[in-house]
């Protein structure tokens, strides 16, 4: 089980442009909301510390209970574990019942219970009535309830998700929200979450991390960043005087 993400001086560079240079620790069950304007990194930590993208230097540690993984961006056991759902995931011109059985398969899990597992894991995201229906022929929310249906089955670890609820619609997002809620508090699995409502932040996560120009500025517990920021940075944010 993985208990420690550890990223020290982490840096990205796009097109010349230094677009990430910080450091953090995740070592705690809860969950981790990223916050910050525009353009301040998030989506690049995310990509970063889920394993999906190399930083230019810096180095990320990932740890269990017994060893620690320096830089282990090619260990696909330790990936397996890692699982990210992006704002607009691409789904297959397929049923739910596939797409979400997908990931089994290959992970070549057990034939005899993949079955149950999705049914299951489909039921828990409120798409039991939908299993048979084409995934790409649903709404943008139920797709996105897809996709993160596809996500929970594999049990991952750590689920890492970019602004899941982006663009979608009150009911949705509050189905999203109360998901990501009942998984964490049933599991005691580590989510970190990127996120642009500060709504959304305050009533989700028990961390904040507060990111603004590709430096993490604030990372400290959510009851206290909106009850009394640390920083100008972090008061101006919060009262919309920088997005």
């Amino acid at each position: 089980m993985i208990k420690k993400i550890n990223g020290m001086q982490l840096e990205k560079q796009y097109g010349g442009k230094t677009v990430l240079s910080c450091s953090l620790q995740v070592d705690s069950d809860g969950i981790f909301c990223i916050i910050g304007p525009n353009g301040s990194g998030k989506s690049t930590l995310l990509r970063i510390i889920s394993l999906l993208e190399k930083p230019d230097s810096g180095e990320l540690v990932i740890a269990d209970h017994s060893q620690s993984f320096v830089n282990p961006f090619e260990n696909l056991n330790l990936r397996r574990k890692i699982v990210l759902v992006s704002s607009h995931s691409r789904l297959f011109h397929d049923t739910v019942f596939n797409n979400v059985v997908y990931g089994l398969k290959l992970r070549k899990k057990d034939h005899r219970n993949l079955r149950e597992q999705v049914e299951r894991t489909v039921k828990m995201v409120g798409l039991t009535h939908k299993i048979n229906t084409i995934a790409t022929d649903l709404s943008s929310g139920e797709q996105q309830r897809t996709a993160i249906a596809r996500a929970l089955v594999l049990d991952p670890d750590v689920l890492f998700l970019d602004e899941p609820t982006v663009s979608l619609d009150p009911e949705n997002t509050k189905l999203i929200e109360n998901l990501i809620l009942d998984w964490n508090k049933k599991e005691g699995k580590t989510i970190v979450l990127v996120t642009h409502s500060l709504f959304q932040a305050q009533t989700l996560s028990d961390f904040i991390i507060f990111m603004y120009q590709g430096k993490i500025v604030e990372l400290s517990e959510t009851k206290n960043f909106f009850r009394a920021p640390r920083t100008e940075l972090g008061q101006q944010f919060i009262s919309g005087k920088i997005y």
